[in-house]
């Protein structure tokens, strides 16, 4: 298990030290009162195979990845914006061979399924206008 507590500067990037899925990744963090995005970053060296990009300014989580310096198709679907600015907040994220299922406040939020091979996904990366309290990564 990784556990990184009381995160004051962005971004913050770590290696997975579980590197074979399933695992879990847990985020604890509040967003600054000026926060408009924060992005939690899953990769696999200069590629993205999850961004999770809470976005205030349009009130929604877009997901998408990044494959070769090139942005695919974002994903935004979803009824509403579980996260709030100046409120503390918990993403969990379940890792697993195909997909990431993600939880905001231990309750699912959506699934996202990797469009390509998982087995590099060697790193988290955080940015944005947001103070983290807690990240761990356990199997």
């Amino acid at each position: 298990m990784v556990a990184i507590r009381c995160i004051k500067v962005l971004p913050l990037s770590t290696d997975l030290s579980i590197r074979n899925a399933p695992f879990k990744i847990r985020i604890v963090g509040e967003a600054n009162k000026t926060c408009k995005r924060f992005a939690i970053n899953l990769c696999s060296g200069k590629d993205i195979l999850l961004h999770f990009n809470v976005r205030f300014d349009e009130k929604v989580i877009v997901r998408n990845n990044l494959l070769n310096e090139k942005w695919q198709h974002e994903e935004r679907s979803q009824p509403f914006m579980p996260i709030s600015i100046g409120k503390s907040y918990v993403i969990d994220l379940h890792v697993t061979a195909t997909h990431v299922n993600c939880f905001v406040y231990g309750e699912e939020y959506c699934k996202f399924a990797f469009r390509t091979s998982a087995d590099g996904l060697n790193n988290v990366e955080i940015s944005g206008d947001t103070k983290i309290y807690l990240l761990s990564i356990t199997k």
